[in-house]
């Protein structure tokens, strides 16, 4: 091999290992950008999302006062079925308004006797009566089945349990 021929090798790898270099640098340059992004629209989002929850939570316990159990149901329902552009944020204030309505609502006799208890042990159960509940009211969205799963958690809440005792 003449110390030309190796002049030109050298020179090649070189020309490689600075490609390579530019190519990762690059996509590190992505990556980092990339991450950056996901993480401001997750920091945005979850302060929005807390946001309006709480909203909804504080407007769903004042309207609540003055209604029953089986009509917070109904004003939450429709409350959902207006959001035309649903998004998880719109989702939750509508979760978190039945929830508040519910809480302080006035005790419906039988609203919870066909409602399957929350809890980690009949997960399934609890999410297939939410899906048949929203198919039955048309309503078909991803974020229907949440209404009913809320429903679900303060039928078998404290709050719910104290509603039934004499006095309450």
């Amino acid at each position: 091999m003449t110390s030309k021929d190796a002049m030109k090798e050298v020179f090649s790898t070189k020309a490689i290992l600075k490609k390579t270099l530019i190519i990762v640098g690059i996509i590190l340059l992505f990556l980092l950008l990339l991450i950056g992004w996901i993480w401001y629209l997750s920091q945005n989002n979850t302060t929005e999302l807390r946001k309006s929850g709480e909203l909804g939570f504080s407007e769903g316990k004042k309207t609540g006062l003055n209604l029953n159990e089986e009509e917070c149901m109904l004003r939450g329902l429709e409350r959902h079925k207006l959001d035309l552009h649903k998004t998880i944020i719109s989702s939750s204030a509508d979760n978190m308004y039945l929830l508040g309505c519910l809480e302080t609502s006035n005790l419906s006799k039988n609203f919870c006797d066909t409602i399957p208890a929350y809890g980690i042990t009949n997960i399934t159960e609890t999410a297939e009566w939410s899906s048949k509940m929203c198919l039955q009211r048309n309503m078909p969205d991803e974020y229907c089945g949440y209404l009913f799963m809320f429903t679900s958690q303060y039928c078998s809440s404290q709050k719910r349990a104290e509603k039934l005792l004499p006095n309450s």
